[in-house]
């Protein structure tokens, strides 16, 4: 039972450090956010995107994909299923 305990005991510490409040001064505050992360890609933007003012497709509309598509398949049922 004591071996459970010895595993169980950083895990339990790890968890009351993560359960207490931190308290940051404003300075830690501006430290952090100045840091620079690891990351290549470009920081997202919170600029919302406003879609109401783009009409939206029509559902008879089909992009180049589909129109091919459509294409084969109609070319594919006169000559092979019609005959």
């Amino acid at each position: 039972m004591a071996s459970i305990a010895r595993v169980l005991r950083p895990a339990a510490a790890r968890a009351a450090l993560a359960a207490r409040p931190t308290v940051r001064t404003p300075g830690a505050i501006r430290i952090a956010q100045a840091t620079r992360t690891l990351s290549t890609t470009q920081p997202r933007r919170n600029d919302t995107v406003d879609i109401t003012d783009i009409p939206p497709t029509p559902i008879t509309h089909l992009s180049d994909i589909e129109s091919s598509m459509q294409e084969a398949v109609s070319k594919f049922a006169v000559d092979v299923i019609g005959p």
